[in-house]
């Protein structure tokens, strides 16, 4: 085999060796809610009862765990790397529960869960679009400095067909009805003891309102570069034998 054949079966192998087809999908939206219930907490908010909350949230498909997906039914559960990112602003108050504090403090606990319900694939009249998602996160030990958080919010609708299948494939807007056939509510935990200063917090959600969207994850440069890298020296390599072999 010629210098030339070597070099353009060796480019073959490789693109073939790399993943480039294996993308990941990323969900992310936002979503905005009324506080239903919570507790004036120093150096956080007083009174907040009644006012708007919003937030954003976004994982992606390749993080996850393991997955039950069962009939219209599917659930996504990673217990030990972050999965869902999820994001709150209350009473000006900014918290990503996933990233507050993570330079700062060991990660001890995270737990991520998506669910998702198509209610299209029930009986007419009883069953409805579901979607839930769960970001916990526990940082640091009790004696060194911690911040425990959790947020959740769930959505429901058996009128607005918002989840077609159990992989979330379509982009939605979501408004919550307020009544029995459309609704959301969701919940904030906050407990942090660090340079000692304490601080706990809970708040309650009626959720009003999510969007969402579907992406691509882009291909990081690192496989490309890898790639040419690789190409170069083979075509190095190559010449310098073609040049052997015409001597």
């Amino acid at each position: 085999m010629n210098a030339k054949k070597r070099f353009l079966s060796a480019c073959s192998g490789l693109l073939l060796a790399l993943p480039f087809n294996a993308q990941a999908t990323i969900v992310d939206g936002t979503f905005k809610a009324k506080v239903l219930a919570s507790e004036a907490t120093e150096n956080l908010w007083g009174d907040i009862n009644g006012d708007t909350v919003s937030g954003t949230f976004s994982y992606k498909t390749d993080t996850v765990e393991s997955s039950t997906t069962t009939g219209n039914q599917a659930r996504y559960f990673n217990e030990h790397n972050n999965f869902v990112y999820l994001t709150f602003t209350i009473a000006g108050q900014f918290f990503d529960i996933s990233r507050d504090y993570a330079q700062a403090l060991e990660l001890e606990t995270s737990t991520d869960v998506v669910e998702l319900r198509d209610g299209e694939s029930g009986p007419a009249g009883n069953d409805h679009d579901y979607f839930h998602l769960l970001d916990l996160v526990y940082l640091g030990a009790e004696n060194t400095g911690y911040a425990r958080t959790t947020g959740e919010i769930h959505f429901f609708d058996n009128i607005a067909n918002v989840i077609n299948g159990t992989g979330l494939e379509q982009e939605f807007k979501w408004l919550s009805a307020g009544t029995d056939d459309s609704g959301g509510y969701g919940t904030f935990h906050y407990n942090r003891g660090l340079n000692e200063s304490y601080a706990a917090a809970y708040v309650s959600l009626d959720i009003t309102e999510v969007t969402a969207s579907i992406r691509k994850a882009v291909p990081e440069p690192a496989p490309l570069l890898l790639l040419g890298t690789a190409l170069l020296g083979i075509a190095v390599c190559s010449h310098k034998n073609l040049l052997k072999s015409n001597k």
